[in-house]
C-alpha cells in the first residue's frame, strides 16, 4: 500500500515492512533532487518513530549514481532514525561507487541496524531476520 511518493520516490508500507523506491529523471536538475530527498526526511521519520514499522528496504538502484551534499544529509538524518529507533534498514545501491558512500554513511549513522546489499533477495532475508526481541 503508498504511504507517500513524490517526483522521485515512492513510500510502501505493508505488513510492518516500508519500502522506498528512488529513481532518476533526466528532467530534475541537482537541486530539484536534493529537494526531493529533503521531502522524503519527513516521510523517514515518521517511520522510523512508527512502532508498527519493522524495517525498510531502501531501493536506490535506479537512482542518480552520487549523491549530493544536501541529500547526503538527509541520509545520514533518515539512517540515524532507524537506528535510534532500533528498526533496520537495508539499501540498494545503484552502484559501486554509491555503494561505498552509503557504506560510509551507514557505519556512522547506522552501525548496528543499517547495511546496504547487492542483492533484494539478501536484503530481505536479512530484514527478516530481526526478531521483536532485537528491536524496541
Amino acid at each position: 500500500m503508498s504511504f507517500a511518493e513524490g517526483d522521485n520516490y515512492r513510500f510502501e508500507l505493508a505488513d510492518g515492512r516500508a519500502r522506498c523506491t528512488v529513481w532518476r529523471r533526466r528532467d530534475l536538475d541537482a537541486n530539484a533532487g536534493a529537494q526531493s530527498a529533503e521531502e522524503m526526511l519527513v516521510h523517514f521519520r515518521a517511520l522510523a518513530e512508527d512502532p508498527e514499522v519493522r524495517s525498510l528496504l531502501m531501493d536506490i538502484r535506479k537512482s542518480p549514481p552520487f549523491s549530493g551534499p544536501r541529500t547526503q544529509r538527509v541520509l545520514c538524518l533518515a539512517f540515524a532514525a532507524f537506528e535510534k529507533g532500533r528498526t533496520p534498514i537495508a539499501v540498494l545501491p545503484a552502484s559501486v561507487v554509491q555503494g561505498l558512500q552509503i557504506q560510509r554513511t551507514l557505519s556512522v549513522h547506522a552501525p548496528l541496524y543499517g547495511r546496504d546489499f547487492s542483492s533484494a533477495v539478501v536484503a530481505e532475508k536479512w530484514l527478516e531476520s530481526f526478531s521483536e526481541s532485537q528491536r524496541r
